[in-house]
């Protein structure tokens, strides 16, 4: 069972058996009345119970996006396997080691404010903008981005596709879902005073997308994790070569 979804289902019998631990019995006393004691009745139960709903109509949710993301990444597997077959640049030990290296170094350069030492790493196209759009742009205001990744969890596949009839694989693209506990928010030069984000280390997720380009994989776009977008590419269908074995017949098929 996938561990964010065993975290979900923890959480909806936590809430549960705190509903049942905050029901306080009825006290009978003297005179025959009925004490409710303390609790304040259901009025003091009516968050537990709206917690409990709450569980009840995302649990189904949370638990297909799982599905979804692990069926996702079994079929990518696989179709990297075919393709390494073709060039070791789809090794998926390689390449998972190039995304955790290339995610080190784009979020370190990123706090240096400075992506020019990444251009090994990412487009120059990304690059460019994501200097010109953020980094010098908070510079101007005297803003300060305090970035550090302390580990990352896991790097998940999520969808892959190959060029039709492109024989070096140039423009190969790859979809990766990463969770990494990090530490990110922007912070005033000159108040200290933090304008975004917070201190403090927590699980981030995010949708990372490497393409091939003069013989290596490279950062093209970077977004934030959200259901409907890991769905989306989860539920697309892998692009690749229809039959793997003959070189000089590339179509694509969809998986």
């Amino acid at each position: 069972m996938n561990k964010k979804f065993q975290i979900l289902l923890i959480l909806a019998i936590v809430s549960v058996l705190l509903v049942i631990t905050m029901m306080e019995p009825a006290l009978a006393r003297p005179g025959g009345r009925v004490s409710s004691g303390n609790g304040g009745g259901w009025a003091g139960l009516l968050p537990f119970l709206i917690s409990i709903v709450f569980y009840i109509f995302t649990l189904p949710y949370a638990f297909y996006v799982i599905s979804q993301r692990n069926a996702a990444e079994s079929r990518t597997l696989k179709d990297l396997r075919q393709l390494v077959q073709r060039h070791d640049l789809f090794d998926w030990r390689r390449l998972e080691n190039r995304i955790e290296s290339c995610f080190q170094e784009v979020h370190l350069a990123w706090q240096q404010g400075n992506l020019d030492d990444v251009s090994e790493c990412m487009t120059n196209k990304y690059r460019q903008e994501q200097q010109s759009d953020y980094l010098d742009k908070w510079a101007k205001q005297g803003l300060i981005n305090h970035c550090e990744v302390e580990v990352v969890s896991s790097i998940q596949p999520l969808f892959l596709a190959h060029p039709e009839q492109e024989m070096e694989h140039e423009g190969s693209k790859l979809v990766v879902a990463i969770t990494a506990k990090m530490e990110d928010y922007l912070e005033d030069r000159y108040t200290s005073k933090i304008v975004k984000g917070e201190k403090g280390f927590k699980d981030v997720d995010t949708i990372w997308t490497f393409v091939i380009q003069n013989g290596k994989w490279v950062l093209a776009n970077i977004e934030d994790s959200s259901s409907s977008l890991l769905l989306d590419y989860a539920r697309a269908h892998n692009e690749l070569p229809l039959n793997l074995e003959q070189n000089d017949k590339l179509q694509v098929k969809a998986f």
